[in-house]
Protein backbone atom coordinates (compact mmCIF):
# COMPACT_ATOMS: atom_id res chain seq x y z
CA UNK A 1 0.00 0.00 0.00
CA UNK A 2 2.67 2.59 1.14
CA UNK A 3 4.95 1.79 -1.86
CA UNK A 4 1.50 2.23 -4.21
CA UNK A 5 1.47 6.03 -2.25
CA UNK A 6 4.83 6.65 -3.01
CA UNK A 7 4.29 5.63 -6.96
CA UNK A 8 1.10 7.65 -7.11
CA UNK A 9 2.90 11.30 -5.67
CA UNK A 10 5.93 10.16 -8.41
CA UNK A 11 3.24 10.43 -11.16
CA UNK A 12 0.50 13.38 -9.52
CA UNK A 13 2.58 15.30 -7.19
CA UNK A 14 0.10 17.74 -5.56
CA UNK A 15 1.97 20.62 -4.05
CA UNK A 16 0.73 21.15 -0.57
CA UNK A 17 1.63 20.48 2.78
CA UNK A 18 1.44 18.94 6.64
CA UNK A 19 -0.96 21.49 8.62
CA UNK A 20 2.09 21.35 11.43
CA UNK A 21 4.35 19.77 13.52
CA UNK A 22 4.74 20.39 17.89
CA UNK A 23 8.15 20.56 17.45
CA UNK A 24 10.62 19.75 20.79
CA UNK A 25 14.17 20.99 20.70
CA UNK A 26 15.23 18.09 22.84
CA UNK A 27 15.73 14.37 21.95
CA UNK A 28 16.26 11.63 24.76
CA UNK A 29 16.37 14.38 26.85
CA UNK A 30 19.09 16.90 25.63
CA UNK A 31 18.84 20.04 24.30
CA UNK A 32 19.88 20.22 20.48
CA UNK A 33 22.81 22.08 19.00
CA UNK A 34 22.22 25.17 17.35
CA UNK A 35 22.94 23.21 13.73
CA UNK A 36 20.90 20.39 14.31
CA UNK A 37 18.08 23.12 15.33
CA UNK A 38 18.82 25.12 12.23
CA UNK A 39 18.60 21.71 9.98
CA UNK A 40 15.63 20.95 12.23
CA UNK A 41 13.80 24.36 10.81
CA UNK A 42 14.89 23.94 7.09
CA UNK A 43 13.14 20.07 7.18
CA UNK A 44 10.33 21.09 8.70
CA UNK A 45 9.42 24.20 6.90
CA UNK A 46 9.52 22.29 3.78
CA UNK A 47 6.82 19.84 4.87
CA UNK A 48 4.75 21.73 7.44
CA UNK A 49 2.77 25.33 6.71
CA UNK A 50 3.08 25.70 10.70
CA UNK A 51 5.58 25.29 13.53
CA UNK A 52 4.27 25.16 17.50
CA UNK A 53 7.38 25.65 19.67
CA UNK A 54 7.13 25.54 23.90
CA UNK A 55 8.06 28.18 25.87
CA UNK A 56 9.93 27.48 28.61
CA UNK A 57 11.78 24.32 27.06
CA UNK A 58 14.75 24.00 29.23
CA UNK A 59 16.39 25.15 26.06
CA UNK A 60 17.42 28.26 24.29
CA UNK A 61 13.84 29.18 22.83
CA UNK A 62 15.21 32.35 21.68
CA UNK A 63 17.27 30.91 19.27
CA UNK A 64 15.12 28.79 18.74
CA UNK A 65 12.62 31.01 17.74
CA UNK A 66 14.64 32.45 15.60
CA UNK A 67 15.91 29.63 13.48
CA UNK A 68 12.31 29.28 12.22
CA UNK A 69 11.21 32.44 11.45
CA UNK A 70 13.77 33.06 9.07
CA UNK A 71 12.02 30.06 7.15
CA UNK A 72 8.98 31.53 6.90
CA UNK A 73 6.67 29.18 8.51
CA UNK A 74 3.63 30.52 10.86
CA UNK A 75 5.19 29.85 14.51
CA UNK A 76 3.10 29.41 17.25
CA UNK A 77 4.02 29.20 20.63
CA UNK A 78 2.87 27.18 23.60
CA UNK A 79 3.64 28.92 27.18
CA UNK A 80 4.12 25.86 29.86
CA UNK A 81 3.37 27.85 32.84
CA UNK A 82 4.65 25.60 35.33
CA UNK A 83 8.09 25.74 34.37
CA UNK A 84 8.14 29.75 34.52
CA UNK A 85 6.86 28.71 38.35
CA UNK A 86 10.06 26.50 38.36
CA UNK A 87 12.32 29.15 37.53
CA UNK A 88 11.12 31.57 40.22
CA UNK A 89 8.68 33.72 37.11
CA UNK A 90 5.45 34.68 38.06
CA UNK A 91 2.40 34.97 35.58
CA UNK A 92 3.50 38.31 34.09
CA UNK A 93 7.05 38.03 34.69
CA UNK A 94 6.89 34.68 32.26
CA UNK A 95 4.34 37.10 29.28
CA UNK A 96 6.83 39.74 29.69
CA UNK A 97 9.54 37.84 29.03
CA UNK A 98 7.99 36.36 25.64
CA UNK A 99 6.92 38.90 24.64
CA UNK A 100 9.94 41.01 24.30
CA UNK A 101 11.73 38.77 22.16
CA UNK A 102 12.59 39.73 18.46
CA UNK A 103 9.80 39.60 16.51
CA UNK A 104 7.53 38.53 18.88
CA UNK A 105 4.67 39.80 16.30
CA UNK A 106 5.41 37.41 13.72
CA UNK A 107 3.81 34.60 16.30
CA UNK A 108 0.37 33.37 14.62
CA UNK A 109 -1.11 32.57 17.97
CA UNK A 110 0.25 31.72 21.77
CA UNK A 111 -1.59 29.30 24.11
CA UNK A 112 -0.97 28.73 27.80
CA UNK A 113 -0.45 25.32 29.07
CA UNK A 114 -3.75 25.17 31.00
CA UNK A 115 -2.62 24.02 34.61
CA UNK A 116 -6.29 25.02 35.65
CA UNK A 117 -7.67 22.18 33.69
CA UNK A 118 -4.54 19.71 35.14
CA UNK A 119 -5.83 20.36 38.56
CA UNK A 120 -9.43 20.22 37.67
CA UNK A 121 -9.09 16.84 36.26
CA UNK A 122 -6.97 15.80 38.63
CA UNK A 123 -9.85 16.55 41.60
CA UNK A 124 -12.28 14.97 39.34
CA UNK A 125 -10.22 11.57 39.50
CA UNK A 126 -9.89 11.51 43.03
CA UNK A 127 -13.66 12.47 43.17
CA UNK A 128 -12.90 15.74 45.14
CA UNK A 129 -15.23 18.80 44.82
CA UNK A 130 -14.09 20.88 41.73
CA UNK A 131 -12.34 23.86 43.24
CA UNK A 132 -10.50 26.50 41.61
CA UNK A 133 -7.16 26.94 42.09
CA UNK A 134 -7.72 31.04 41.50
CA UNK A 135 -10.10 31.63 43.54
CA UNK A 136 -10.65 35.03 41.55
CA UNK A 137 -10.94 34.53 37.63
CA UNK A 138 -8.90 37.93 36.67
CA UNK A 139 -6.10 36.34 38.37
CA UNK A 140 -6.15 33.58 35.56
CA UNK A 141 -3.41 32.92 33.73
CA UNK A 142 -5.17 33.31 30.50
CA UNK A 143 -6.31 36.71 31.79
CA UNK A 144 -3.15 37.47 32.92
CA UNK A 145 -1.69 37.22 29.09
CA UNK A 146 -4.25 39.01 27.36
CA UNK A 147 -3.79 41.95 29.62
CA UNK A 148 0.05 41.62 28.77
CA UNK A 149 -0.69 42.01 25.21
CA UNK A 150 -3.34 44.09 25.32
CA UNK A 151 -0.75 46.94 27.25
CA UNK A 152 1.44 46.21 23.73
CA UNK A 153 -1.48 46.29 21.56
CA UNK A 154 -0.50 43.39 20.25
CA UNK A 155 -2.63 41.28 17.67
CA UNK A 156 -1.36 38.32 18.24
CA UNK A 157 -4.04 35.82 18.94
CA UNK A 158 -4.26 33.83 22.42
CA UNK A 159 -5.26 30.09 22.97
CA UNK A 160 -5.37 27.11 25.60
CA UNK A 161 -3.40 24.36 25.36
CA UNK A 162 -5.36 21.35 26.75
CA UNK A 163 -3.46 17.61 27.68
CA UNK A 164 -5.82 14.87 26.90
CA UNK A 165 -3.79 11.36 27.86
CA UNK A 166 -5.27 8.41 26.13
CA UNK A 167 -2.31 6.63 27.40
CA UNK A 168 -1.93 7.37 30.49
CA UNK A 169 -3.79 5.50 33.52
CA UNK A 170 -5.54 8.25 35.20
CA UNK A 171 -7.68 8.34 32.26
CA UNK A 172 -10.97 10.36 32.74
CA UNK A 173 -14.08 9.20 30.61
CA UNK A 174 -14.91 11.45 28.16
CA UNK A 175 -12.38 14.13 28.48
CA UNK A 176 -13.52 16.32 25.55
CA UNK A 177 -16.80 16.48 27.67
CA UNK A 178 -15.42 17.31 31.00
CA UNK A 179 -13.15 20.14 28.99
CA UNK A 180 -16.50 21.09 27.85
CA UNK A 181 -18.01 21.76 31.00
CA UNK A 182 -14.94 23.26 32.27
CA UNK A 183 -14.68 26.19 29.75
CA UNK A 184 -18.13 27.21 29.22
CA UNK A 185 -18.21 27.33 33.65
CA UNK A 186 -14.92 29.49 33.48
CA UNK A 187 -16.85 31.51 30.30
CA UNK A 188 -13.00 30.86 29.01
CA UNK A 189 -14.52 30.70 25.28
CA UNK A 190 -15.22 34.38 25.58
CA UNK A 191 -11.54 35.45 26.27
CA UNK A 192 -10.07 32.99 24.33
CA UNK A 193 -9.06 32.94 19.90
CA UNK A 194 -8.49 29.00 19.69
CA UNK A 195 -7.73 25.77 21.57
CA UNK A 196 -5.44 23.45 21.30
CA UNK A 197 -6.02 19.92 21.85
CA UNK A 198 -2.88 17.68 22.84
CA UNK A 199 -4.10 14.43 22.54
CA UNK A 200 -1.19 11.94 23.43
CA UNK A 201 -1.03 8.36 22.56
CA UNK A 202 0.61 5.26 23.04
CA UNK A 203 3.10 4.85 21.00
CA UNK A 204 3.48 1.37 19.71
CA UNK A 205 0.29 0.70 17.49
CA UNK A 206 -2.42 3.11 16.89
CA UNK A 207 -5.92 2.11 16.07
CA UNK A 208 -7.17 4.61 14.27
CA UNK A 209 -10.40 3.84 14.40
CA UNK A 210 -10.45 3.96 18.36
CA UNK A 211 -8.56 7.17 17.74
CA UNK A 212 -11.59 8.30 15.55
CA UNK A 213 -14.49 7.23 18.21
CA UNK A 214 -12.26 8.62 21.19
CA UNK A 215 -11.29 12.57 19.66
CA UNK A 216 -14.26 13.36 16.90
CA UNK A 217 -17.46 12.39 18.65
CA UNK A 218 -20.40 13.86 20.03
CA UNK A 219 -18.23 15.83 22.47
CA UNK A 220 -15.66 17.41 19.92
CA UNK A 221 -18.92 18.57 18.36
CA UNK A 222 -19.85 20.20 21.44
CA UNK A 223 -16.75 22.05 21.80
CA UNK A 224 -16.85 23.02 18.05
CA UNK A 225 -20.17 24.77 19.02
CA UNK A 226 -18.13 27.33 21.11
CA UNK A 227 -16.86 28.98 17.97
CA UNK A 228 -13.18 28.93 19.02
CA UNK A 229 -10.46 27.52 16.07
CA UNK A 230 -9.28 24.08 16.60
CA UNK A 231 -6.01 22.79 16.17
CA UNK A 232 -5.78 18.65 17.27
CA UNK A 233 -2.37 18.45 18.43
CA UNK A 234 -0.91 14.57 18.67
CA UNK A 235 1.33 13.45 20.90
CA UNK A 236 2.73 10.02 21.15
CA UNK A 237 4.42 8.12 24.42
CA UNK A 238 7.18 6.70 22.31
CA UNK A 239 7.61 8.39 18.50
CA UNK A 240 10.36 6.11 17.28
CA UNK A 241 7.80 2.79 18.04
CA UNK A 242 5.10 4.34 15.55
CA UNK A 243 5.25 2.30 12.73
CA UNK A 244 5.23 4.69 9.57
CA UNK A 245 2.07 2.90 8.00
CA UNK A 246 0.26 3.72 11.03
CA UNK A 247 1.39 7.41 10.85
CA UNK A 248 -0.12 7.62 7.17
CA UNK A 249 -3.05 6.79 8.53
CA UNK A 250 -3.26 8.88 11.06
CA UNK A 251 -2.21 11.76 9.00
CA UNK A 252 -4.97 10.75 6.68
CA UNK A 253 -7.87 11.33 9.21
CA UNK A 254 -6.48 14.15 10.56
CA UNK A 255 -6.21 15.93 6.89
CA UNK A 256 -9.16 14.83 5.71
CA UNK A 257 -11.24 16.45 8.29
CA UNK A 258 -9.64 19.94 8.55
CA UNK A 259 -11.31 22.80 7.28
CA UNK A 260 -11.63 26.54 8.57
CA UNK A 261 -11.98 26.28 12.01
CA UNK A 262 -9.96 22.84 12.48
CA UNK A 263 -6.60 21.90 11.62
CA UNK A 264 -3.73 19.77 13.50
CA UNK A 265 -0.15 19.15 14.59
CA UNK A 266 1.97 16.01 15.03
CA UNK A 267 4.54 16.09 17.50
CA UNK A 268 8.19 15.56 16.77
CA UNK A 269 11.39 16.46 17.19
CA UNK A 270 12.52 15.92 13.57
CA UNK A 271 15.45 13.33 14.66
CA UNK A 272 17.23 10.77 11.95
CA UNK A 273 14.52 8.35 13.30
CA UNK A 274 12.08 10.83 12.05
CA UNK A 275 9.30 9.72 9.11
CA UNK A 276 10.20 13.89 8.59
CA UNK A 277 13.97 12.37 7.65
CA UNK A 278 13.01 9.68 5.43
CA UNK A 279 13.24 10.13 1.76
CA UNK A 280 11.15 7.95 0.96
CA UNK A 281 8.07 9.86 2.16
CA UNK A 282 8.97 13.34 2.42
CA UNK A 283 7.80 13.48 -0.90
CA UNK A 284 4.25 11.77 0.09
CA UNK A 285 4.51 14.26 3.18
CA UNK A 286 4.24 17.05 1.01
CA UNK A 287 1.54 16.68 -1.24
CA UNK A 288 -1.08 15.31 1.49
CA UNK A 289 -3.95 17.15 0.63
CA UNK A 290 -7.59 16.60 0.71
CA UNK A 291 -7.28 15.55 -3.27
CA UNK A 292 -4.41 13.61 -2.80
CA UNK A 293 -5.90 11.68 -0.33
CA UNK A 294 -9.40 10.83 -2.08
CA UNK A 295 -11.28 12.51 0.98
CA UNK A 296 -14.73 12.00 -0.41
CA UNK A 297 -14.28 7.80 -0.04
CA UNK A 298 -12.87 8.73 3.32
CA UNK A 299 -14.83 6.73 6.15
CA UNK A 300 -15.51 8.76 8.99
CA UNK A 301 -16.53 7.01 12.52
CA UNK A 302 -17.77 10.04 14.40
CA UNK A 303 -19.41 12.80 13.66
CA UNK A 304 -18.26 16.12 11.85
CA UNK A 305 -20.35 19.56 12.85
CA UNK A 306 -22.01 19.66 9.86
CA UNK A 307 -23.64 16.81 10.52
CA UNK A 308 -25.93 17.59 13.16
Amino acid sequence: MISLLVLLFEIFVVHSKLSGINYTSKFNGVCKSEEEIHNDAIVISELADSVYLNYIDECNFDNTFAKFNKTGIKIYVNVNIQSCWNIGQNDSQCYNGLTKIKSFESIKGTSVDSFEFKYYLHNLFLNRIKTDIYGNPNLSPITELKNTLKQINSNVKVGHFHKIDFAGRNFIHRPLNVLHEFITSKKHHKLLDFITLDIILPGSQIDVSQFQKDVFNEDFVALQSLGLKIYVSVSFKDQNDLPVTNFIELVRELVCRTDNNLSYFIKDSASSMSILRNYKYKRYLKSVSKDFLICENHTFIGKKIDQC
